[in-house]
C-alpha cells in the first residue's frame, strides 16, 4: 500500500516506479489518495505529526478495508531511537516505538522488520538496487522535533558511536521488552 499526499512528504520513489516494480513482482499495490495540505497549513500541532498521524489512519483504513491484519511499516532503529528521545524530550515519558504491536483488540498487528537496521546500513542498499529515490524534502522538516533530535544524536554519535544502539537497550531494560506482541 501506498498513501499518496497533496503535499510532499520528502523523497520517495515515483509512485509510476512502484506501480511498474510491483506489477513485474505480481505484488498487489493499493494506493490511497489523501488531501492533506491545507491541514499541515493551518493545524495548531505539528505539521509532521498531523501528517503522519492522516497517513497512518489512511493505512488503518485501507488495511480494514482489504482485510489485512498485518500492516509492516519500514521504520528503522534510528527512527524508533529518535522516537524515543521525542518522547522523553516533548511527553514525559521514555516508551519506542515497539518491532511489534497489536492494535484495536488485536484485530490489527503492526510489525516494523527493519528495526534493528540503522538507516546507515539501509542507504548502500538502496543505492546498489537501483531505486529511484525522487522528490523534494519536506518543507516542514527543517524546523521539526524529528530533525533536532537526528542532529543532536549525530553530535553524540561523534563521541560515542554506538549511542543509538545504547538508546535502543536502554529502552529495552526499562521496558522489560519481551515482544510478544
Amino acid at each position: 500500500a501506498h498513501i499518496e499526499t497533496d503535499s510532499s512528504c520528502g523523497h520517495a520513489v515515483p509512485v509510476e516506479w512502484l506501480g511498474d516494480y510491483c506489477l513485474e513482482r505480481h505484488i498487489p499495490l493499493h494506493i490511497e489518495h489523501i488531501t492533506i495540505a491545507r491541514e499541515l497549513q493551518e493545524t495548531e500541532l505539528s505539521p509532521c505529526f498531523r501528517c503522519a498521524w492522516q497517513r497512518r489512519k489512511a493505512l488503518f483504513n485501507l488495511a480494514d478495508s482489504l482485510g489485512c491484519s498485518t500492516l509492516a511499516f519500514g521504520h528503522h532503529a534510528d527512527d524508533i531511537v529518535e522516537t524515543v528521545l521525542m518522547n522523553l524530550f516533548y511527553n514525559s515519558s521514555f516508551r519506542r516505538m515497539a518491532p511489534k504491536v497489536k492494535l484495536f483488540a488485536g484485530r490489527l498487528v503492526i510489525i516494523r522488520p527493519l528495526a534493528l537496521v540503522e538507516e546507515r546500513e539501509i542507504i548502500p542498499f538502496v543505492q546498489a538496487s537501483g531505486f529511484p529515490i525522487q522528490g523534494a524534502p519536506c518543507p516542514y522538516a527543517q524546523n521539526s522535533r524529528r530533525t533536532t533530535v537526528r542532529r543532536m544524536l549525530r553530535e553524540v554519535e561523534r563521541e560515542c558511536h554506538q549511542v543509538k544502539r545504547h538508546i535502543f537497550r536502554a529502552v529495552e531494560h526499562v521496558e522489560g521488552v519481551a515482544d510478544d506482541g
